[in-house]
């Protein structure tokens, strides 16, 4: 065999080692079972308000998008970008303003293991300047149990 010809296959088996072993790991899944979740809205102006859960999470709904998504109530949501690995989902939405308030965009960072998170969602409302804090949303969870 020809040195050149043996030196492209080293090339392309060794692309290939290094392909496989730098690849992201897939997210680790979230446990289906019974969660409790806890989001707390601090608005700018200080006021807070206090969403609790329970909610029973079965086989294929058993995501973290399912136990964190801020926006589950309001149909004209839309999703923008989203990357999820190492234990980090990120997602942005915006929504048209609704009774006369400004547009939202809506930032999430949540940090994640099977059967627990913690995260934020950065709430920005749009102004003359683009958009501009509006508040968080501190968002926590964890398996309780089995439905």
């Amino acid at each position: 065999m020809r040195p050149w010809k043996v030196a492209a296959i080293a090339a392309v088996v060794i692309a290939g080692v290094v392909t496989f072993i730098t690849r992201p790991k897939p997210p680790p899944p979230v446990d289906a079972g019974r969660w409790q979740t806890t989001a707390v809205r601090k608005a700018s102006g200080g006021t807070s308000e206090v969403n609790r859960g329970l909610f029973c999470l079965k086989g294929s709904d058993a995501t973290l998008e399912r136990l964190v998504n801020p926006v589950e109530q309001r149909t004209d949501c839309k999703a923008g970008e989203q990357s999820q690995g190492d234990g980090i989902f990120r997602k942005v939405w915006t929504c048209p303003g609704v009774n006369g308030l400004p547009d939202e965009r809506i930032e999430m960072e949540v940090h994640y293991r099977q059967d627990d998170y913690d995260g934020i969602a950065k709430l920005l409302s749009k102004s003359a300047n683009g958009f501009t804090p509006s508040g968080d949303v501190v968002l926590t969870g964890k398996r309780v149990g089995d439905c």
